[in-house]
């Protein structure tokens, strides 16, 4: 992420002066993108010091599942709409709330769908199914 915010900054910086405006969006769009990206990279690898440290805190709560995907889908839509993939969801039950850390399932989530967009190829769908397993048995 580092790499793709100096090199957009000082393309931009480069071409202040005969760029158009759409470009520059662009340029701020994956400059704002890998530095969120950065920073969530920085928190996870403080996240892992601290577990290992033995200094990891829970918050929990109840949470709706429903909230947490579609707040981590919105988290990494433009790398989705990048690469032309869209994220759909299929709700498998209907109470999908859950106690847990919302913050960290959330991380989770997020990762997993970072990781998706970035193995999935483009001009496809990832889809999200989620619900209940059966505790029987």
């Amino acid at each position: 992420p580092l790499h793709a915010m100096i090199s957009f900054a000082s393309y931009g910086i480069k071409e202040i002066e005969t760029a158009e405006r759409s470009e520059f969006k662009r340029y701020f769009q994956i400059i704002l993108n890998s530095s969120e990206r950065l920073s969530r990279l920085v928190n996870e690898v403080l996240d892992i010091a601290r577990i290992e440290h033995g200094e990891q805190l829970f918050s929990l709560r109840r949470s709706d599942m429903a909230e947490l995907i579609a707040g981590s889908a919105d988290t990494v839509r433009s790398l989705a709409e990048e690469k032309h993939v869209t994220i759909s969801y299929e709700r498998l039950a209907e109470d999908m709330s859950v106690t847990c850390d919302h913050d960290r399932v959330a991380q989770v989530i997020t990762n997993l769908l970072g990781n998706a967009i970035k193995f999935t190829p483009r001009n496809t769908r990832i889809t999200i199914r989620y619900g209940v397993l059966s505790q029987e048995g």
